[in-house]
């Protein structure tokens, strides 16, 4: 490039083809491009105001698709990003300066570049230094005129017979290089020269999974912390992140309110201090913990209003699922429902009503390490992988059907007991701790992911007895598991009676006259699980035969079992 204030004149080719103004385009234009931006040129596209001007720095260029493409990606290089192949393929990135935005105005912006570094479009009458930065020019004939004023200037010699030649080479020189503004101008070329800087290696994006790749890394308005080692640098466009948080990283800074709230919402310290790892290790997308959080309690009790303090300091790290999304309902969810979960950190998701029946395959997909599948409205299907931690504030217990030991296992339950209403609410609680607070609550945040870091997420008494209860008591089914069978080597009972009884206990103990099982052959699986549940093994033996019927081994009836079969069958017409 030529320095700042160094003089604006068209070049001149020899009948070789060289240029005397520049020794490219070919390989030293490649060199050109593949160098890395100047420092301090653009630091993002915002950067390119139409107030903006530096003469002299200008590239003169020859006027095609690709040549022009290239100089532009050299100059954009850092700055915007097309994604090629992958799920979110057709996409532009341009980089704010701490983030990467495939915001809808994206593909305006890179168009905006083009008008304002190639067609000059942001010269203003009044000005006489334009911002333009290439030049795109065409060869045409040297015409006598030019070439005298040359030979006048020294840079070309004659000999007197219309033969010019170039006074540095002596090569013979038939042809000039003139501004073409009319290319510059027209709309296809713009679109012919995007079409190429789509295809630029230092402004493509092959692979679209790259982005928000390194889990360990969160990053926030005043840089990027890396967990792995607490250390915070400089945002890095080759980061390839895309989110970053409102809140702002002050190590410094308190939230004096915020820890009163949690005191007061949750005055167990060992649960407090459970629920500030678990919550700590949500900043991190490599997190394993295949479990979901859930807060359960009569409403007025803050668990809310803590889950969108959280949503607020975490920005677009933080993502909302509907209530709906978790729950049974006729048909598959919109595939657009989950893409909330890509490349969120913590999920929440809100109350859902009593005796609707969660999607517990779903949960478990989500909470299992699953790889999920998705799309954005009008897209095409992408994979989610599993960055993020399910956070769940309800004031009900799951209703979920018998033999879901699976879901169980990723279940966790931390009661809220208090109840804040009358004087004790305060309605503006929430906007004084965002307000106030917020990086305060983001440092809250890190020291729950350091105590995690070297502690695990300990788990205290009262949250597991409490998702043990849960479990207990998930179903009408699981109750009469643990009511009507007890241990009993050598014992059996056959899966006929098991479900006689079963259907007169439903009858007496169940709103729902179809609560599953609601078939005979699925009272085998559906019993062996719940009696696991509480520690009693039970082998089921299916039928062998007309004579030999279906059976449990290693169990008995109890009482109440025994009492249940002696009733009349509520479904019998005889």
């Amino acid at each position: 490039m030529q320095n700042p204030g160094a003089a604006e004149t068209p070049g001149f080719q020899d009948t070789n083809g060289d240029s005397m103004k520049r020794e490219y385009p070919a390989a030293a234009l490649m060199a050109q491009v593949t160098a890395k931006p100047e420092p301090g040129l653009f630091e993002s596209l915002e950067d390119f105001t139409l107030t903006q001007t530096t003469p002299g720095r200008r590239e003169w260029v020859e006027a095609t698709h690709h040549t022009i493409a290239l100089h532009l990606s050299k100059l954009l290089s850092g700055r915007v990003k097309y994604e090629v192949t992958g799920e979110r393929s057709g996409q532009w990135f341009v980089w704010t300066g701490e983030r990467w935005s495939r915001s809808g105005d994206a593909a305006a912006q890179v168009h905006a570049a083009f008008q304002r570094l190639v067609a000059g479009s942001a010269v203003v009458a009044e000005r006489v230094v334009p911002t333009q930065r290439i030049v795109p020019y065409r060869t045409v004939k040297l015409t006598p005129e030019t070439a005298m004023a040359k030979v006048e200037s020294g840079e070309l010699t004659t000999d007197g017979q219309g033969n010019y030649h170039s006074a540095k080479t002596g090569k013979p020189v038939t042809t000039e290089m003139v501004e073409d503004k009319k290319w510059a101008g027209a709309t296809s070329n713009l679109d012919g020269t995007i079409r190429q800087l789509k295809s630029m290696w230092n402004t493509r994006v092959l692979d679209g999974d790259v982005w928000d790749e390194d889990g360990y890394l969160l990053n926030t308005p005043t840089g990027t912390v890396d967990l792995r080692t607490g250390e915070v640098r400089d945002h890095r466009s080759l980061d390839l992140i895309t989110k970053v948080t409102n809140a702002m990283y002050d190590e410094d800074a308190e939230a004096p309110r915020f820890r009163q709230f949690m005191d007061e919402i949750l005055p167990d310290a060992e649960v407090r201090g459970y629920v500030q790892r678990a919550l700590g290790a949500a900043l991190c997308g490599d997190y394993n913990e295949h479990h979901m959080i859930c807060f359960v309690g009569v409403g007025r009790n803050g668990k809310s209003v803590l889950l969108e303090i959280l949503a607020d300091v975490l920005g677009s790290y933080a993502g909302h699922l509907p209530g709906q999304v978790l729950v049974e309902r006729q048909g598959e969810a919109h595939p657009t429902e989950l893409m909330v979960l890509d490349g969120a950190r913590l999920v929440t998701s809100s109350e859902t009503r009593s005796g609707q029946r969660w999607n517990t395959e779903l949960l478990k997909k989500m909470t299992g390490g699953d790889t999920l599948r998705a799309r954005g409205m009008h897209q095409d299907f992408r994979d989610i992988r599993p960055t993020y931690t399910l956070v769940v504030a309800t004031n009900h217990r799951p209703d979920v059907g018998p033999g879901e030991q699976a879901f169980w296992k990723r279940y966790r339950e931390v009661p809220f007991t208090r109840k804040f209403e009358g004087a004790q609410a305060d309605p503006r609680l929430k906007h004084t701790i965002v307000s106030d607070e917020s990086n305060g609550v983001l440092s809250w945040l890190l020291e729950g992911w350091k105590d995690y870091e070297s502690n695990g997420l300990q788990e205290p008494e009262s949250v597991t007895e409490a998702s043990r209860n849960a479990a207990a008591n998930a179903s009408t089914f699981a109750v009469f598991a643990r009511e009507c069978f007890e241990p009993a080597d050598g014992h059996d009972v056959t899966a006929g009676d098991v479900f006689t009884a079963w259907r007169n206990y439903r009858a007496v103990e169940s709103d729902n006259p179809r609560e599953r099982p609601t078939r005979s052959k699925d009272i085998g699986p559906a019993l062996v699980g719940e009696l696991a549940d509480i520690n009693i093994t039970a082998k089921h033996l299916p039928r062998q035969g007309g004579n030999r019927p279906a059976k449990f081994v290693g169990i008995r009836f109890t009482d109440r079992a025994l009492e249940l079969l002696k009733t009349p069958d509520p479904y019998s017409f005889a």
